[in-house]
């Protein structure tokens, strides 16, 4: 969907509460809504999460994230938030070949970090049965 087209619809229909974005390319697509909701601002909840969080644009946005590691999350938001923004960076860096490398299809990394908490017995990924 088109930035004009969502900024359409938040300007004409009162009861959009908020807009998901994970279009590529994300950062640049959310930066132009918040330029363009001028009338009226509803939250954006992004999908990349800790991607986009070093972004001072998207300091007031939500993140909308399957990161299995929380704490690191609310420390790099926390970072962007108090503008400390060379420790999100760092913080950013550190974490960024798990970020990205449990962003793969058909790898089971979520689970296993899962199940190294305690939260789960097994890190088994299971294929989904086709259509």
């Amino acid at each position: 969907m088109s930035v004009e087209l969502m900024l359409r619809i938040v300007r004409e229909i009162p009861g959009v509460a908020c807009i998901k974005e994970e279009a590529p390319p994300t950062p640049a697509r959310i930066a132009a809504l918040i330029r363009g909701m001028t009338n009226r601002r509803v939250p954006i909840l992004t999908g990349l999460g800790p991607s986009t969080a070093c972004s001072t644009r998207m300091r007031q946005q939500r993140l909308h994230d399957r990161l299995r590691l929380p704490e690191v999350l609310i420390a790099l938001v926390r970072a962007v938030q108090e503008d400390r923004t060379g420790d999100a960076w760092d913080l950013y860096r550190r974490f960024l070949p798990l970020i990205v490398f449990e962003q793969q299809p058909g790898v089971a990394v979520r689970k296993e970090i899962l199940r190294m908490r305690g939260l789960i017995t097994s890190g088994r990924y299971v294929t989904p049965a086709p259509a």
